[in-house]
């Protein structure tokens, strides 16, 4: 599994994010007409973290998750229940070693419907960065 995969399997099986969206966790893109409320992540960069002697086996990556509702209130909740899912978390997801993650901010923005409707979309967006250990090249 890869940390996409790892990260996605962690918040769907957090119990107070699946109290809110189920199992709606996906890597962007999200698919065509999926129900409001939802959270949806990209990897926005990866580092690899090497020594004087070469890979050190640990990696640096930053992901942006946006946390999507038609209700103010319930967008808030949501984002403080992924927060409180990942911030300073460690552990393993699969086979993969995460060493920690890091909840860098919280950010909070109203879109208009894609649809042309009225209705407001609610966003809590969450850059994160995650810790985890990789294989080193031989």
């Amino acid at each position: 599994m890869s940390v996409k995969g790892g990260l996605a399997a962690h918040l769907k099986a957090d119990a107070a994010v699946s109290a809110i969206v189920g199992n709606r966790v996906y890597i962007a893109p999200v698919p065509q007409a999926k129900p409001l409320p939802f959270v949806v992540f990209r990897r926005e960069g990866t580092d690899h973290i090497r020594s004087l002697a070469g890979p050190s086996g640990l990696r640096r990556s930053e992901f942006d998750l946006m946390c999507y509702s038609t209700d103010s209130a319930e967008v808030e909740q949501l984002g403080e229940a992924v927060r409180l899912a990942l911030d300073g978390w460690s552990g393993v997801w699969s086979s993969i070693r995460v060493t920690n993650v890091f909840v860098e901010e919280m950010d909070d923005a109203e879109i208009a419907d894609q649809e042309g409707g009225e209705e407001v979309i609610f966003q809590v967006e969450i850059p994160i960065v995650v810790w985890h250990v990789e294989s080193v090249p031989s």
